[in-house]
């Protein structure tokens, strides 16, 4: 439903961009396969999968308008955001599986998270839009501190 509030709400500004991010290839690849269906054969919106090579990921970014990525591509991405206005025009941010922040890729998740934090504080300053950050996990035992964090 996320989705398709910031599609209603950001109808007449400049493309809008959703970003899902999961920890693991084949979750990516599962949310693709249904997201494709869902949102790019039945409404027209374009659902992209990053592939982790630079060149192809940024073209990727450019068309797409639901952007599915694992929290290494994204962190490649998202790196130079200043340059990069496709990463700007994020208005929704999903972080999957959260309660896999302790785990081997947490650092990386806790970077992006953290990341796209202040790129929403900088859009607030200067456009006064944020990005919605929505984070999914099945059980935390620390869920108050991450909502905190997270905003």
């Amino acid at each position: 439903f996320a989705i398709l509030r910031m599609f209603n709400s950001f109808k007449t500004q400049e493309k809008a961009r959703a970003v899902y991010v999961a920890p693991h290839e084949d979750v990516c690849a599962q949310r693709f396969q249904e997201w494709k269906t869902k949102f790019d054969d039945r409404l027209g919106r374009t659902v992209v999968q990053l592939t982790g090579e630079t060149s192809a990921d940024l073209k990727l970014l450019e068309k797409g308008e639901i952007i599915i990525s694992t929290p290494e591509h994204w962190d490649v991405i998202s790196r130079r955001w200043k340059q990069r206005k496709n990463v700007t025009n994020v208005k929704l941010f999903i972080i999957d599986e959260l309660h896999l922040i302790s785990g081997a890729r947490g650092p990386c998740t806790e970077v992006i998270v953290s990341r796209m934090r202040y790129i929403s504080a900088q859009m607030v300053e200067r456009y006064g839009t944020k990005i919605r950050i929505v984070a999914a996990a099945s059980s935390l035992a620390n869920a108050k501190d991450l909502g905190e964090w997270i905003g």
